[in-house]
């Protein structure tokens, strides 16, 4: 039972990492001018396709396939994380804003949804990989 939990934490811990790394680099240059959840959306949807090019196409084949399923989990966390970090820079001068103004195109479902295409197109090739090597049986 032991072994499960850590095959489990592994599984979701990795991906996570490597999705924290890889984002911690690009938050210096992409997306800059873009409001913090369309930055956010970028930022780890690009960190999030790298992780999961790397695990298809660098792990087993047993594993590669489970490999974009187990970085979603980081790459939301990632996402909510970075998120708060650049709004806490874009709301830094609230005074300025008229009575009543909200900041533009700063919605949090938009950026989830960008988020989310990315991880669909990434599964979708995963699985389209999948079926050309044989994987659900005979192509």
């Amino acid at each position: 039972m032991q072994d499960i939990w850590m095959i489990g934490i592994v599984a979701f811990a990795v991906p996570l990492l490597m999705i924290g790394a890889i984002s911690f680099g690009l938050r210096f240059f992409v997306a800059l001018g873009a409001p913090p959840s369309r930055r956010a959306a970028w930022t780890v949807g690009l960190a999030y396709l790298i992780t999961s090019a790397i695990i298809v196409f660098g792990a087993p084949d047993e594993i590669a396939y489970y490999g974009p399923l187990a970085a979603l989990p980081g790459g939301l966390i990632a996402f909510w994380f970075w998120r708060s970090d650049f709004r806490r820079g874009w709301v830094e001068n609230e005074a300025g804003l008229a009575d009543g103004a909200v900041l533009a195109n700063d919605d949090w479902r938009i950026g989830i949804l960008q988020l989310l295409a990315v991880m669909v197109l990434v599964i979708g090739i995963v699985l389209l990989r999948a079926v050309r090597s044989g994987v659900f049986g005979s192509p």
